[in-house]
C-alpha cells in the first residue's frame, strides 16, 4: 500500500503547528532576568549566595487546542502515525513543564528532547577548556548594519531573495534564523570581526538557511522541521561546516564546552553551584548567562535539573564529526532536511523510495559567495 502523502503533510502541518503554539522560547524566557543577573553578581561580589526566584509569562491554551487538532489528524500509516503521535506527546509535556514549572517535569521534557549530558561528554569538554585558551577578538570590527547588508548580498547571489535581514534591538543571541519568517536577525549594536562574519554566514546562511530550504523542496513537510533530537544535529552541523570551510572560532568552541559543564552540575545542583562551576573557565558576567540559561524555565532555581539543552552544541559537534568522518555521503542527508542524526537510517529509505531530493543549496555554495562579497570590502571601509 504506498504512503498518502497528502495526509501525512496534513498531519504534520497540524504537528507542526503543536511546536508553534507551545512558543518555547518565549515563555521560557525569565520575566525579570535582568533584575536578576544585577541582583546575583551583587550578591556574589559581596561574598554572599542567592539563587535567583524567576517570574514568567504564563502559556495559553493554544497549544491544548493545537494538540488536540493534531491528533484528530494523524494518518492511518502507522509509522507516520507513530512518529508524529511522539511530537505531539513531547508538546503535551513541554506544555505541562511551562505551566507548572516543575523541576522534575522540566528535566523530563529537556532531556526527551535533547538527551541526557554524561560523563563522557564532560571529560571531552574540560578536555577542550584545558587545551584550547581563550582567544582575544580581531582589531577591526563591523557594525551589525554592515554584517546584515553582507548577508542581504549572500541571500540574493544564492537567489535566496525571499529571505530577508533585519537589525533587531530586542533579542538576546547577536545573530538568529527563523525559518518560518525567513528571516535573519542580527542584534542592534552588536560589532563583528570580518572572520565572525564570514563564520556566521557559514553557520546561519550555510546550515540553518540551507536546511530549511532544502527541507520545503522536499515532498514531505516534515522533513522540513526539526522533531525530537535534531538540535543537537543543527548546531552540530553547522560547526562541522565551520571547520569545513576553516572558519571555526576557539572562543565559541569554549562557550560550547562551558555549557556542558552547566548542563552536567545542573543535574544535581542549584544554580549557585551550576555557576561554580562554569566560574573557574569564564567571566562572574558570562557564568551567569550560561547558568541562566541552563535553569530557566524553573521558578526557584536552587532545585537540580532544568531546561538542560546546551550540552548538544558541544556533544553534537563531536556526534556528526564522528558520523561523517566515517560516512562521509551521508552529509547529503543531513542537509537536505532538518532531521537529526538518528534518523539518518529513516532518510536512507526515504531516498531509496524517492521521497527525499537532493540540496538545492550548499554550505560550500555560500561560502563561496561570502568570500566573493566581502573581498570588496577593504582598507578603511572595513571599519563602517
Amino acid at each position: 500500500m504506498s504512503l498518502d502523502i497528502g495526509a501525512v503533510n496534513k498531519a504534520s502541518e497540524l504537528v507542526v503547528g503543536v511546536g508553534r503554539a507551545l512558543r518555547y522560547a518565549h515563555f521560557i524566557t525569565p520575566l525579570n532576568q535582568r533584575e536578576s543577573r544585577v541582583a546575583y553578581l551583587s550578591a556574589w561580589n559581596s561574598g554572599q549566595a542567592i539563587d535567583p526566584v524567576f517570574e514568567y509569562l504564563e502559556p495559553t491554551a493554544d497549544t491544548l487546542d493545537a494538540i488536540g487538532r493534531a491528533t484528530a489528524a494523524l494518518p492511518d500509516d502507522s509509522a507516520w502515525r507513530e512518529r508524529l503521535n511522539r511530537e505531539i506527546e513531547a508538546a503535551r509535556i513541554g506544555h505541562e513543564a511551562l505551566v507548572t514549572h516543575d523541576p522534575a517535569t522540566m528535566t523530563a521534557y529537556a532531556l526527551g528532547q535533547f538527551g541526557s549530558p554524561t560523563d563522557e561528554g564532560l571529560a571531552q569538554a574540560l578536555d577542550y577548556l584545558a587545551h584550547h585558551p581563550r582567544q582575544g577578538p580581531g582589531p577591526v570590527q563591523w557594525t551589525a548594519d554592515r554584517a546584515a547588508g553582507i548577508m542581504t548580498e549572500v541571500l540574493a547571489k544564492a537567489e535566496l531573495g525571499d529571505w530577508a535581514v533585519e537589525v533587531d534591538d530586542h533579542m538576546a543571541a547577536r545573530m538568529s534564523v527563523t525559518g518560518v519568517k525567513r528571516l535573519l536577525r542580527v542584534k542592534q549594536g552588536a560589532m563583528f570581526t570580518p572572520a565572525e562574519v564570514r563564520r556566521l554566514i557559514v553557520h546561519e546562511i550555510g546550515t540553518h538557511v540551507a536546511r530549511t530550504v532544502n527541507g520545503n523542496s522536499q515532498p514531505l513537510t516534515l522533513l522540513a522541521h526539526g522533531i525530537t533530537g535534531y538540535m543537537g544535529t543543527e548546531e552540530g552541523l553547522a560547526v562541522w561546516h565551520e571547520q569545513q570551510e576553516g572558519v571555526s572560532d576557539v572562543n565559541v568552541m569554549r562557550t560550547y564546552a562551558m555549557r556542558v559543564v552547566a548542563c552536567h552540575k545542573a543535574m544535581t545542583g542549584g544554580f549557585g553551584e551550576v555557576f561554580a562551576a562554569v566560574l573557574p573557565h569564564t567571566t562572574p558576567e558570562d557564568a551567569f548567562g550560561i547558568t541562566l540559561r541552563i535553569k530557566r524555565g524553573l521558578i526557584d532555581t536552587s532545585q537540580p535539573g532544568g531546561y538542560i539543552k546546551d550540552h548538544v552544541y558541544f556533544m553534537g559537534a563531536l556526534a556528526v564529526a564522528g558520523h561523517l568522518d566515517q560516512a562521509s555521503s551521508d552529509h547529503e542527508l543531513l542537509l537536505a532536511t532538518k532531521w537529526p542524526l538518528a534518523e539518518i537510517e529513516a532518510l536512507r529509505d526515504l531516498r531509496e523510495q524517492g521521497l527525499l531530493l537532493e540540496p538545492i543549496v550548499r554550505t560550500s555554495m555560500i561560502a563561496a559567495f561570502a568570500q566573493e562579497v566581502m573581498s570588496s570590502y577593504r582598507g578603511s571601509d572595513l571599519t563602517s
